[in-house]
């Protein structure tokens, strides 16, 4: 019988416990499962082009990231917060930092006057809406997620919130763009046929959207 023991956040600290045989390897997943390595693009929509200072005080901006898969077999997408790495050591305490530059979901911002700020999701965040954890996407099939949480007190969206509720509080025009990676080829899920969790290989690789503009207006206009 495979056993897996939920993962627990610990500040910064992540400790990820699995336990019998999927510890060792993947649990097997029939024939039609997932290949990692397939063509996979990104693009990013905003919620609106424009957006009023005082409706974004209230946390209106917002944008709906798709991932696409252009190649010939199904991928599974996984949320960096559930992927290891293939040589992980049962027990073995991570760090949030392992991940950086490796397995994340990074929000490239540039501000009205040339700043650029780079938001990373943060440990509590999966895809929303849902709070889903992995998506298989079929040849040729589109999956999507949303990005938000630009607000006071939206805590653990981001890593950093304080940054994320100031980001766009300046009037005049953003450049956005998404990029999304992960080097970690396993993940834990939650099996929705079981409703068991289990160990799957997931998609790696890299992949970054072209630019988007977004325009913060004095509220009124």
């Amino acid at each position: 019988m495979r056993r897996f023991r939920a993962s627990r956040h610990i500040g910064a600290l992540i400790v990820l416990q699995l336990v019998g045989p999927a510890a060792n390897g993947l649990a097997s997943p029939g024939d039609s499962a997932p290949k990692a390595g397939s063509a996979v693009t990104i693009s990013l929509l905003p919620d609106s082009n424009t957006f009023d200072m005082e409706d974004v005080r209230l946390g209106a901006v917002g944008f709906t990231a798709q991932v696409r898969n252009e190649g010939a077999a199904a991928v599974l997408i996984a949320h960096p917060n559930i992927c290891f790495p293939a040589d992980y050591v049962p027990g073995e305490t991570r760090r949030r930092e392992d991940s950086h530059g490796r397995s994340e979901i990074l929000l490239r911002i540039e501000r009205p006057h040339g700043e650029r700020v780079v938001l990373r999701q943060g440990l509590l965040g999966f895809f929303e809406p849902g709070h889903f954890d992995h998506r298989v996407i079929r040849p040729g099939e589109t999956t999507s997620f949303h990005l938000g949480w630009f607000f006071e007190n939206a805590r653990g969206f981001w890593e950093d919130d304080a940054r994320a509720w100031g980001v766009f509080r300046e009037q005049g025009d953003y450049s956005v763009r998404i990029l999304f990676r992960n080097a970690f080829p396993r993940a834990w899920i939650r099996d929705e046929s079981t409703g068991r969790p289990r160990v799957v290989e997931a998609w790696t690789g890299e992949v970054e959207s072209e630019a988007v503009t977004v325009t913060v207006r004095p509220g009124g206009e």
